[in-house]
């Protein structure tokens, strides 16, 4: 036997495999960590790409409005804050800035916990609300989402913007344009979620996606001038920091993440064993799904998944269970009326367990996996025994980060 360990929340928890049934154990690649957060920062501001440095972005006088996605990583607030600190020694007053915090677009109805440490005096931080902020629409992108942006980022004489770059299930990857949906109306939302039930809307993929691609003009519309974009590795720490044109150092953060976060596996297996790679990407089922959907790919059709997540923050989104008893057929019809929180997911995982039993090893109550379709375990190994007498005693891969994992197939 083989014992494989898995993040599980804050911990670890370990999963014995048969030595002639496991194929891999797919872990992300290495790198080097930002070890000065604040020297990578100014460096990027003062070196960006394919834009001015700050120093000749900056007026006196100037609205300054700085849009944070607070993300996983406490890193993002820490980079805002070097940022705004800069733009003081610039000559920018104080109360000519306003830190605007977004929701995250895939879980908009959760609102993010303010700055861990304060902003300097007299900068205004407000959260953006997708429900009481006052919206303009600038646009309808080619792909039809009518694009609504908050208001008071679009008044200013200066859009910046601050996130984290990471592997996504559905718009390839987080970060740079997808700040725009985190201070968009909720009809922007149910459209650009449509998108993400597209074949084409998959972790890792850029060209030709169509999440991607509307995102990138979205943002086009609402006059983002400039990105500081952060590459996480899959403990949520910064590896590569990229300051300027949106696209640009978008997708100088994202070939950082991809050397590290694509993982090539050889075949098929009938049995994939994933992490999400605990707290904080397993806090909650909606959160720890994006292993699910990243993952899929790897597994044999009519094979199992095992999932271990702890999910010590219950499932995530209010009404989630709920959407999953509905028809996806008739999900899809509500989602084109109005937007539905977790509609897109509810959908994408109806999808996989018409092709496959999942397995859930987690702390949420067996009856709720199973209202869901869910296959409950009591522990990781309990998970791959139920999935063997699914599928099998067959082929095992282990993928102990699989949120922050983008699958390769192999020749």
């Amino acid at each position: 036997m083989v014992e494989c360990w898995l993040p599980y929340g804050d911990t670890e928890v370990s999963v014995s495999v048969p030595v002639r049934r496991l194929t891999a154990t797919a872990e992300p690649g290495e790198g080097r960590v930002v070890e000065d957060l604040d020297c990578e920062v100014l460096r990027s501001l003062e070196k960006p790409v394919h834009a001015e440095p700050l120093r000749d972005l900056v007026k006196p006088g100037m609205r300054v409005a700085v849009a944070v996605d607070p993300g996983l990583s406490g890193a993002v607030w820490e980079a805002a804050r070097i940022l705004v600190s800069r733009m003081l020694e610039l000559g920018l007053e104080a109360h000519n800035i306003t830190v605007i915090v977004g929701r995250r677009f895939d879980e908009p109805t959760v609102r993010p916990s303010g700055p861990p440490k304060p902003f300097p005096q007299g900068v205004e931080v407000v959260h953006h609300d997708p429900v009481a902020t006052l919206f303009k629409r600038v646009g309808v992108t080619s792909l039809g989402t009518p694009v609504e942006v908050c208001r008071r980022f679009l008044e200013a004489d200066l859009r910046v913007s601050v996130g984290e770059v990471r592997p996504s299930p559905s718009a390839g990857y987080v970060g740079g344009r997808s700040i725009i949906l985190s201070l968009s109306s909720f009809e922007t939302l149910r459209a650009n979620m449509l998108l993400m039930l597209d074949r084409m809307a998959k972790p890792g993929l850029l060209d030709g996606n169509p999440v991607h691609e509307d995102m990138v003009e979205a943002s086009m519309m609402a006059s983002l001038d400039a990105s500081l974009n952060l590459a996480l590795d899959e403990g949520c720490r910064p590896i590569a920091v990229s300051f300027g044109e949106p696209n640009h150092s978008f997708l100088e953060c994202v070939r950082v993440v991809e050397k590290r976060a694509f993982v090539e596996v050889g075949s098929r297996a009938g049995v994939v064993v994933a992490s999400p790679g605990g707290a904080p990407w397993d806090s909650f089922l909606y959160r720890s799904l994006d292993a699910l959907m990243n993952v899929e790919e790897a597994a044999k059709r009519g094979g199992a998944i095992v999932l271990v997540a702890e999910c010590r923050g219950g499932v995530g989104i209010r009404g989630f269970v709920e959407l999953l008893s509905m028809e996806p057929r008739a999900l899809r019809s509500e989602m084109r009326r109005k937007f539905i929180p977790g509609a897109w997911k509810a959908v994408a995982l109806s999808r996989i367990l018409s092709r496959r039993p999942v397995i859930v090893s987690s702390a949420l109550p067996i009856g709720t996996l199973s209202r869901m379709g869910l296959k409950p375990a009591y522990t990781a190994q309990d998970g791959l025994k139920k999935a063997f007498e699914e599928v099998g005693e067959t082929s095992v891969i282990v993928f102990p980060h699989a949120s922050y994992t983008v699958v390769r197939r192999g020749a």
